[in-house]
């Protein structure tokens, strides 16, 4: 795959995230070209390592988004103190 068609592939897949895609499509170039490929009993491995570790972090993404619906609902349930507070009169001046 030449640079171009890399950074682009880099640019898509990141959704634009990267600050500097054509550096990291040079880099997993040069990376690329300084390794060596592994014997095909080694590469059934650490791929299936690799698909194992994806599937954990999606999992874990997945959790992440429920801790966070979960915390917006019981949020939800409990009073703006500093709205209320202000509303009551708990932080006016003449307040105790």
């Amino acid at each position: 795959m030449d640079l171009h068609e890399l950074t682009d592939f880099i640019m898509e897949k990141g959704k634009n995230r990267f600050p500097d895609p054509d550096a990291v499509a040079k880099a997993i170039q040069k990376a690329a070209r300084s390794s060596y490929r592994l014997p095909k009993t080694m590469n059934d491995s650490v791929n299936q390592v690799l698909s194992i570790s994806i599937t954990s972090m999606k999992a874990l993404e997945s959790q992440i988004k429920e801790f966070d619906k979960a915390i917006k609902a019981q949020m939800e349930l409990l009073p703006n103190v500093l709205i209320s507070g202000y509303r009551t009169g708990i932080f006016s001046r003449n307040h105790g």
